[in-house]
């Protein structure tokens, strides 16, 4: 079978999902085609399933690379791409200094101002931390994944954690019930539109509810400091570790406030998280002791916009 059809038919799908054509112009457009070829994508019956997207979009980059490929290689594509960002979460490169100090600072944050018997609702697995000390603080909680590899190197890395996870896109989710307090922790520069998020969960508040979000600050004091020492000639530019996680964006005050705000949310509190002068490998040769490594997460508090990360409580 030709290569070139099978790409035809991929990108039909991804036109289908992203509403350029509707679901009878796409049947008529398949019908065209052997039926093989539809029959060998791999993933769910239906046509627009967001994991099936992804893996057609796999094969579009191999094509585009000049990578030959025939419809078996479908089956061998991974059932979910998110599942490629998992090193990032295993502890392998030198930014784990980072996310550790600030994983195991920022839980400690919202759990200060919150009542333990409150129902939570938590976007994102990621390094597993934040749900290891949520799960064991809040009296309900539950967690929303939609790598399977991320969820099972959680459950290797934290294994006597009970956490509810449920695999699910955060764009995907329902549910009837309504949460006290809803975390999107490091979601956001993650996720393909974070206005849909944001306007999507209001539905899973509780009406008395709390929102709380932590994204990556491109105004932390290292990366203004890189700017200044021509080292980095844009602080919002992605590097690419930023690339290996699946980061798609960073952030300032300004601009999460003002993203907050246009969905109805009124702010109650704003943080910061870590406040990080220098870059990674300088603060890690600088081998400070533990007490000054709290006193920069204490003091960060005060000065969210020089800090590596930014902590937003809001409301409806």
């Amino acid at each position: 079978m030709e290569t070139t059809e099978l790409l035809e038919v991929t990108k039909l799908l991804i036109h289908f999902y992203d509403g350029e054509i509707t679901s009878t112009e796409l049947e008529s457009c398949l019908a065209e085609f052997p039926k093989e070829i539809w029959d060998s994508l791999p993933g769910p019956a239906h046509i627009n399933d967001r994991c099936l997207k992804n893996r057609v979009l796999f094969l579009i980059e191999k094509n585009k690379k000049g990578e030959t490929f025939e419809i078996k290689d479908t089956c061998e594509v991974t059932m979910n791409p998110l599942d490629t960002h998992l090193e990032a979460y295993q502890g392998k490169y030198i930014y784990e200094f980072d996310n550790q100090i600030q994983m195991n600072w920022y839980p400690g944050r919202i759990t200060t101002f919150s009542d333990p018997e409150s129902s939570v609702l938590e976007l994102g697995l990621g390094h597993g931390v934040s749900t290891n000390i949520f799960s064991n603080y809040f009296k309900k909680y539950k967690v929303i994944e939609a790598s399977p590899a991320v969820i099972d190197n959680f459950r290797k890395q934290f294994s006597q954690c009970k956490a509810n996870v449920v695999e699910s896109y955060f764009e995907d989710f329902e549910s009837k019930e309504k949460f006290d307090i809803i975390i999107l922790g490091f979601i956001m520069e993650h996720v393909d539109d974070p206005d849909l998020i944001l306007e999507k969960y209001k539905k899973f508040l509780s009406p008395q509810g709390r929102v709380f979000i932590s994204v990556p600050n491109a105004e932390v004091m290292n990366r203004r400091l890189g700017k200044y020492a021509g080292d980095l000639p844009n602080i919002f530019l992605l590097s690419e570790h930023d690339k290996i996680c699946g980061h798609k964006r960073y952030y300032t005050v300004r601009t999460l406030s003002e993203q907050i705000v246009r969905h109805g949310y009124n702010i109650t509190r704003t943080e910061g998280i870590y406040l990080k002068p220098l870059s990674t490998k300088q603060m890690i040769s600088l081998d400070l002791q533990p007490k000054y490594t709290a006193a920069l997460c204490e003091l960060g508090v005060h000065y969210p916009e020089l800090c590596c990360g930014i902590l937003v409580e809001f409301t409806i």
